[in-house]
């Protein structure tokens, strides 16, 4: 399931807009950008300051299936750590 549907997003996306995955550490992303190298399509992924440009489609979907984490429940719980926070300024 996590690798259809990790598939069907770099099938889909567009030259030059990158995409964002959370991963389990959330001060960390990775980033995925579609690039053409030569006539060829590719993945630029950047990772942990790492960037790898992966041609097949398959090593791609590996990649992120095995450090993409999609637990909204912890997504949001960090989202509104930050909410909390915020300092309250008063009245301006």
């Amino acid at each position: 399931m996590k690798e259809r549907e990790v598939k069907s997003i770099l099938r889909n996306m567009k030259v030059g807009e990158p995409i964002h995955f959370s991963t389990t550490n959330t001060d960390e992303q990775i980033e995925v950008e579609r690039v053409f190298v030569g006539l060829e399509e590719g993945w630029l992924i950047i990772y942990q300051g790492e960037r790898k440009v992966l041609k097949n489609l398959n090593d791609a979907v590996s990649f992120l299936s095995k450090h993409w984490n999609l637990d909204l429940k912890h997504l949001l719980r960090g989202q509104y750590e930050e909410l909390n926070e915020m300092i309250d300024l008063g009245k301006y």
